[in-house]
């Protein structure tokens, strides 16, 4: 179950390899799912099909009438180097892993890279962010900044000296529920290794920056928007993607307070934001 969608995941017992770890928190037992993904080993990955649509180092992707194919790898002058093929059709989604890639196992990372995650759940109101995700009085808090600037630190400052809950140390997917807006964990980890699942109405989003000194202000609509985007992960060769992650996002900061805190990496910046919180209550 990830951010409220169940996939089933599906393949050889002798070739799937899902250890306890970052997926065992996500695991549920049901016979009602969204979506299936069934994984299969191959010695060579099935050839191409429909027009490319695009392509980088990691990854091409092209498509025909009824499905998209992604593949994954080292792909930007030939397909020789992936190592997955991605066929998705709207609930189903066939998996061919290049065998000698995998040492023979498909384990709980390539899994995770297979299941597009980013696409369905901006299809379902939602969208993933970059952002250090704390849990404080039952309400989420979520810090985000450009990699290196201090979200793990302000998260860590916060679970020290307000006992505060680390939900996830690099990623969350902030969705539209019934009740508003709301961070799910997800299980992406990052470096930090932290990745819990769980649900929580969203308080706040932080953008950090570092400074000699502390300060707060609550970003005007057009900054917010902007600081927002830039976090979000997001196919943008797919224009239906783009327009609905882009509306999720200027209805979430017409709800949600975004901050901008240009700080220092100690507890004068978990008390500026705090009494912010408290203020605007």
């Amino acid at each position: 179950n990830i951010a409220g969608s169940v996939i089933k995941v599906t393949g050889k017992d002798e070739e799937m390899s899902l250890e306890e770890g970052i997926l065992a928190d996500f695991r549920v037992e049901t016979d009602k799912y969204d979506r299936e993904v069934l994984f299969y080993l191959v010695d060579e990955l099935s050839e191409e099909a429909g027009e490319c649509i695009y392509k980088d180092a990691g990854k091409r992707i092209f498509q025909d009438r009824m499905r998209t194919i992604r593949y994954i790898g080292a792909v930007e002058k030939s397909l020789e180097g992936a190592y997955l093929r991605i066929s998705r059709t709207e609930n189903k989604s066939n998996v061919e892993v290049r065998r000698e890639a995998v040492r023979g196992k498909i384990t709980a990372k390539v899994v995770l890279n297979s299941l597009e995650t980013e696409h369905f759940i901006i299809r379902a109101h939602g969208f993933i962010l970059h952002a250090s995700f704390v849990l404080y009085n039952g309400k989420a808090i979520l810090f985000t900044a450009p990699s290196g600037t201090g979200k793990s630190t302000q998260a860590e400052l916060w679970r020290v000296t307000k006992g505060a809950k680390i939900i996830n140390g690099d990623r969350a997917v902030v969705k539209k529920c019934p009740e508003g807006f709301e961070a799910w964990g997800i299980p992406f980890a990052g470096s930090s290794g932290i990745a819990e699942q769980g649900h929580f109405p969203l308080s706040a989003i932080v953008y950090l920056a570092q400074a000699e000194r502390t300060s707060i202000s609550r970003m005007p609509a057009k900054l917010a928007f902007r600081c927002v985007w830039e976090g979000i992960s997001i196919n943008t060769w797919d224009a239906e993607d783009v327009a609905l992650a882009s509306n999720t996002a200027l209805e979430l900061i017409s709800q949600v307070p975004v901050y901008f805190l240009p700080c220092t990496p100690d507890e004068s910046a978990v008390q500026t934001l705090e009494f912010m919180l408290r203020r605007e209550k």
